[in-house]
């Protein structure tokens, strides 16, 4: 069981108990399920030294508050959730057929460290409860880009979905539907489901692709380099979900649209997941959080 990055915590500090001690989504002050696994994403492995998420973690980094710390954590089956200038959430990539590898997941030796000690490393940890911690503690300090347009990402391109070919990275409900519509959307998955074309059997479909919609786990699952550069034709890359710094950063890495996931009602957040709530879509619906986008392009934004 490794050790979480960086030195020992610091003493001195209190850490609050909310009483969630369910090991099926509950928050865990010391100690949740080795193996948590998060459904429907795509599995690699770790990132490589000098990478474009590489960079782009750097210039994250660069961007963090120098003081910043974290003032408290909590995991839960799916997600990590973290307090810090503000609330963060981020998915736990799945560990199955990856480097990836299920350890420590308690993380309690985090709060009052600050994040420019910590995210880096957690980052770039072998273990998918780290990798998550790491997105969003710096998703919880990063400066948010403006002005910022509500709603789902995938809400702006439904009628460009229709003429153009579309490639989803990652299993969406919204892909299947224009799908089954008729749309010339490929759904491609490591685990494909019925309709879906496996990764390793998608090149020709990803290589044609205009429309690419990437599911925010390919930063924390490895894939993200590789998804650039399987789709060298690409007009937009829409990256989206919860674990998506929301950062212009990441026009500057081939990204063109950022659909991210702030969070809005911290408490109603944490009851929803302590009670095993699992998709974004329905703590937006409850209005738990706030799907937002930015683009240094509007006008793509315009669903023409």
């Amino acid at each position: 069981m490794a050790a979480i990055p960086g030195d020992s915590r610091p003493r001195g500090f209190t850490m609050k108990s909310y009483g969630f001690n369910s090991e099926w989504g509950g928050a865990a002050r010391a100690h949740v399920p080795a193996r948590m696994k998060a459904s429907g994403a795509l599995v690699s492995g770790h990132s490589k030294e000098g990478s474009t998420l590489d960079a782009l973690i750097e210039r994250l980094l660069e961007q963090s508050p120098l003081q910043a710390r974290i003032e408290d954590v909590w995991v839960f089956r799916h997600w990590v959730l973290i307090r810090s200038l503000r609330f963060s959430l981020a998915s736990i990539p799945a560990a199955n057929g990856s480097t990836l590898r299920p350890g420590n997941t308690n993380l309690g030796s985090l709060v009052g460290r600050r994040v420019r000690d910590v995210a880096r490393d957690l980052w770039r940890s072998d273990e998918p409860v780290h990798r998550a911690a790491g997105a969003a503690c710096l998703n919880a300090v990063i400066p948010l880009p403006a002005p910022l347009a509500e709603g789902n990402a995938m809400g702006h391109f439904a009628h460009r979905a229709r003429r153009m070919q579309t490639c989803f990275i990652g299993h969406f409900k919204r892909a299947v539907e224009w799908r089954n519509a008729g749309y010339p959307v490929t759904v491609v998955e490591l685990e494909p489901r019925p309709g879906d074309v496996h990764w390793n059997d998608a090149g020709p479909a990803l290589e044609h692709a205009e429309l690419v919609f990437m599911t925010g786990l390919t930063l924390l699952n490895g894939t993200f380099d590789e998804v650039l550069r399987r789709t060298p034709n690409a007009r937009i890359r829409v990256l989206m979900g919860p674990s998506v710094p929301c950062s212009s950063s990441l026009v500057d890495h081939g990204v063109h649209i950022i659909g991210a996931t702030l969070v809005q009602d911290p408490a109603g957040l944490l009851e929803h997941l302590r009670r095993g709530g699992t998709t974004s879509r329905e703590m937006a619906r409850e209005h738990l959080v706030r799907q937002v986008n930015w683009t240094s392009q509007p006008t793509l934004l315009e669903d023409l």
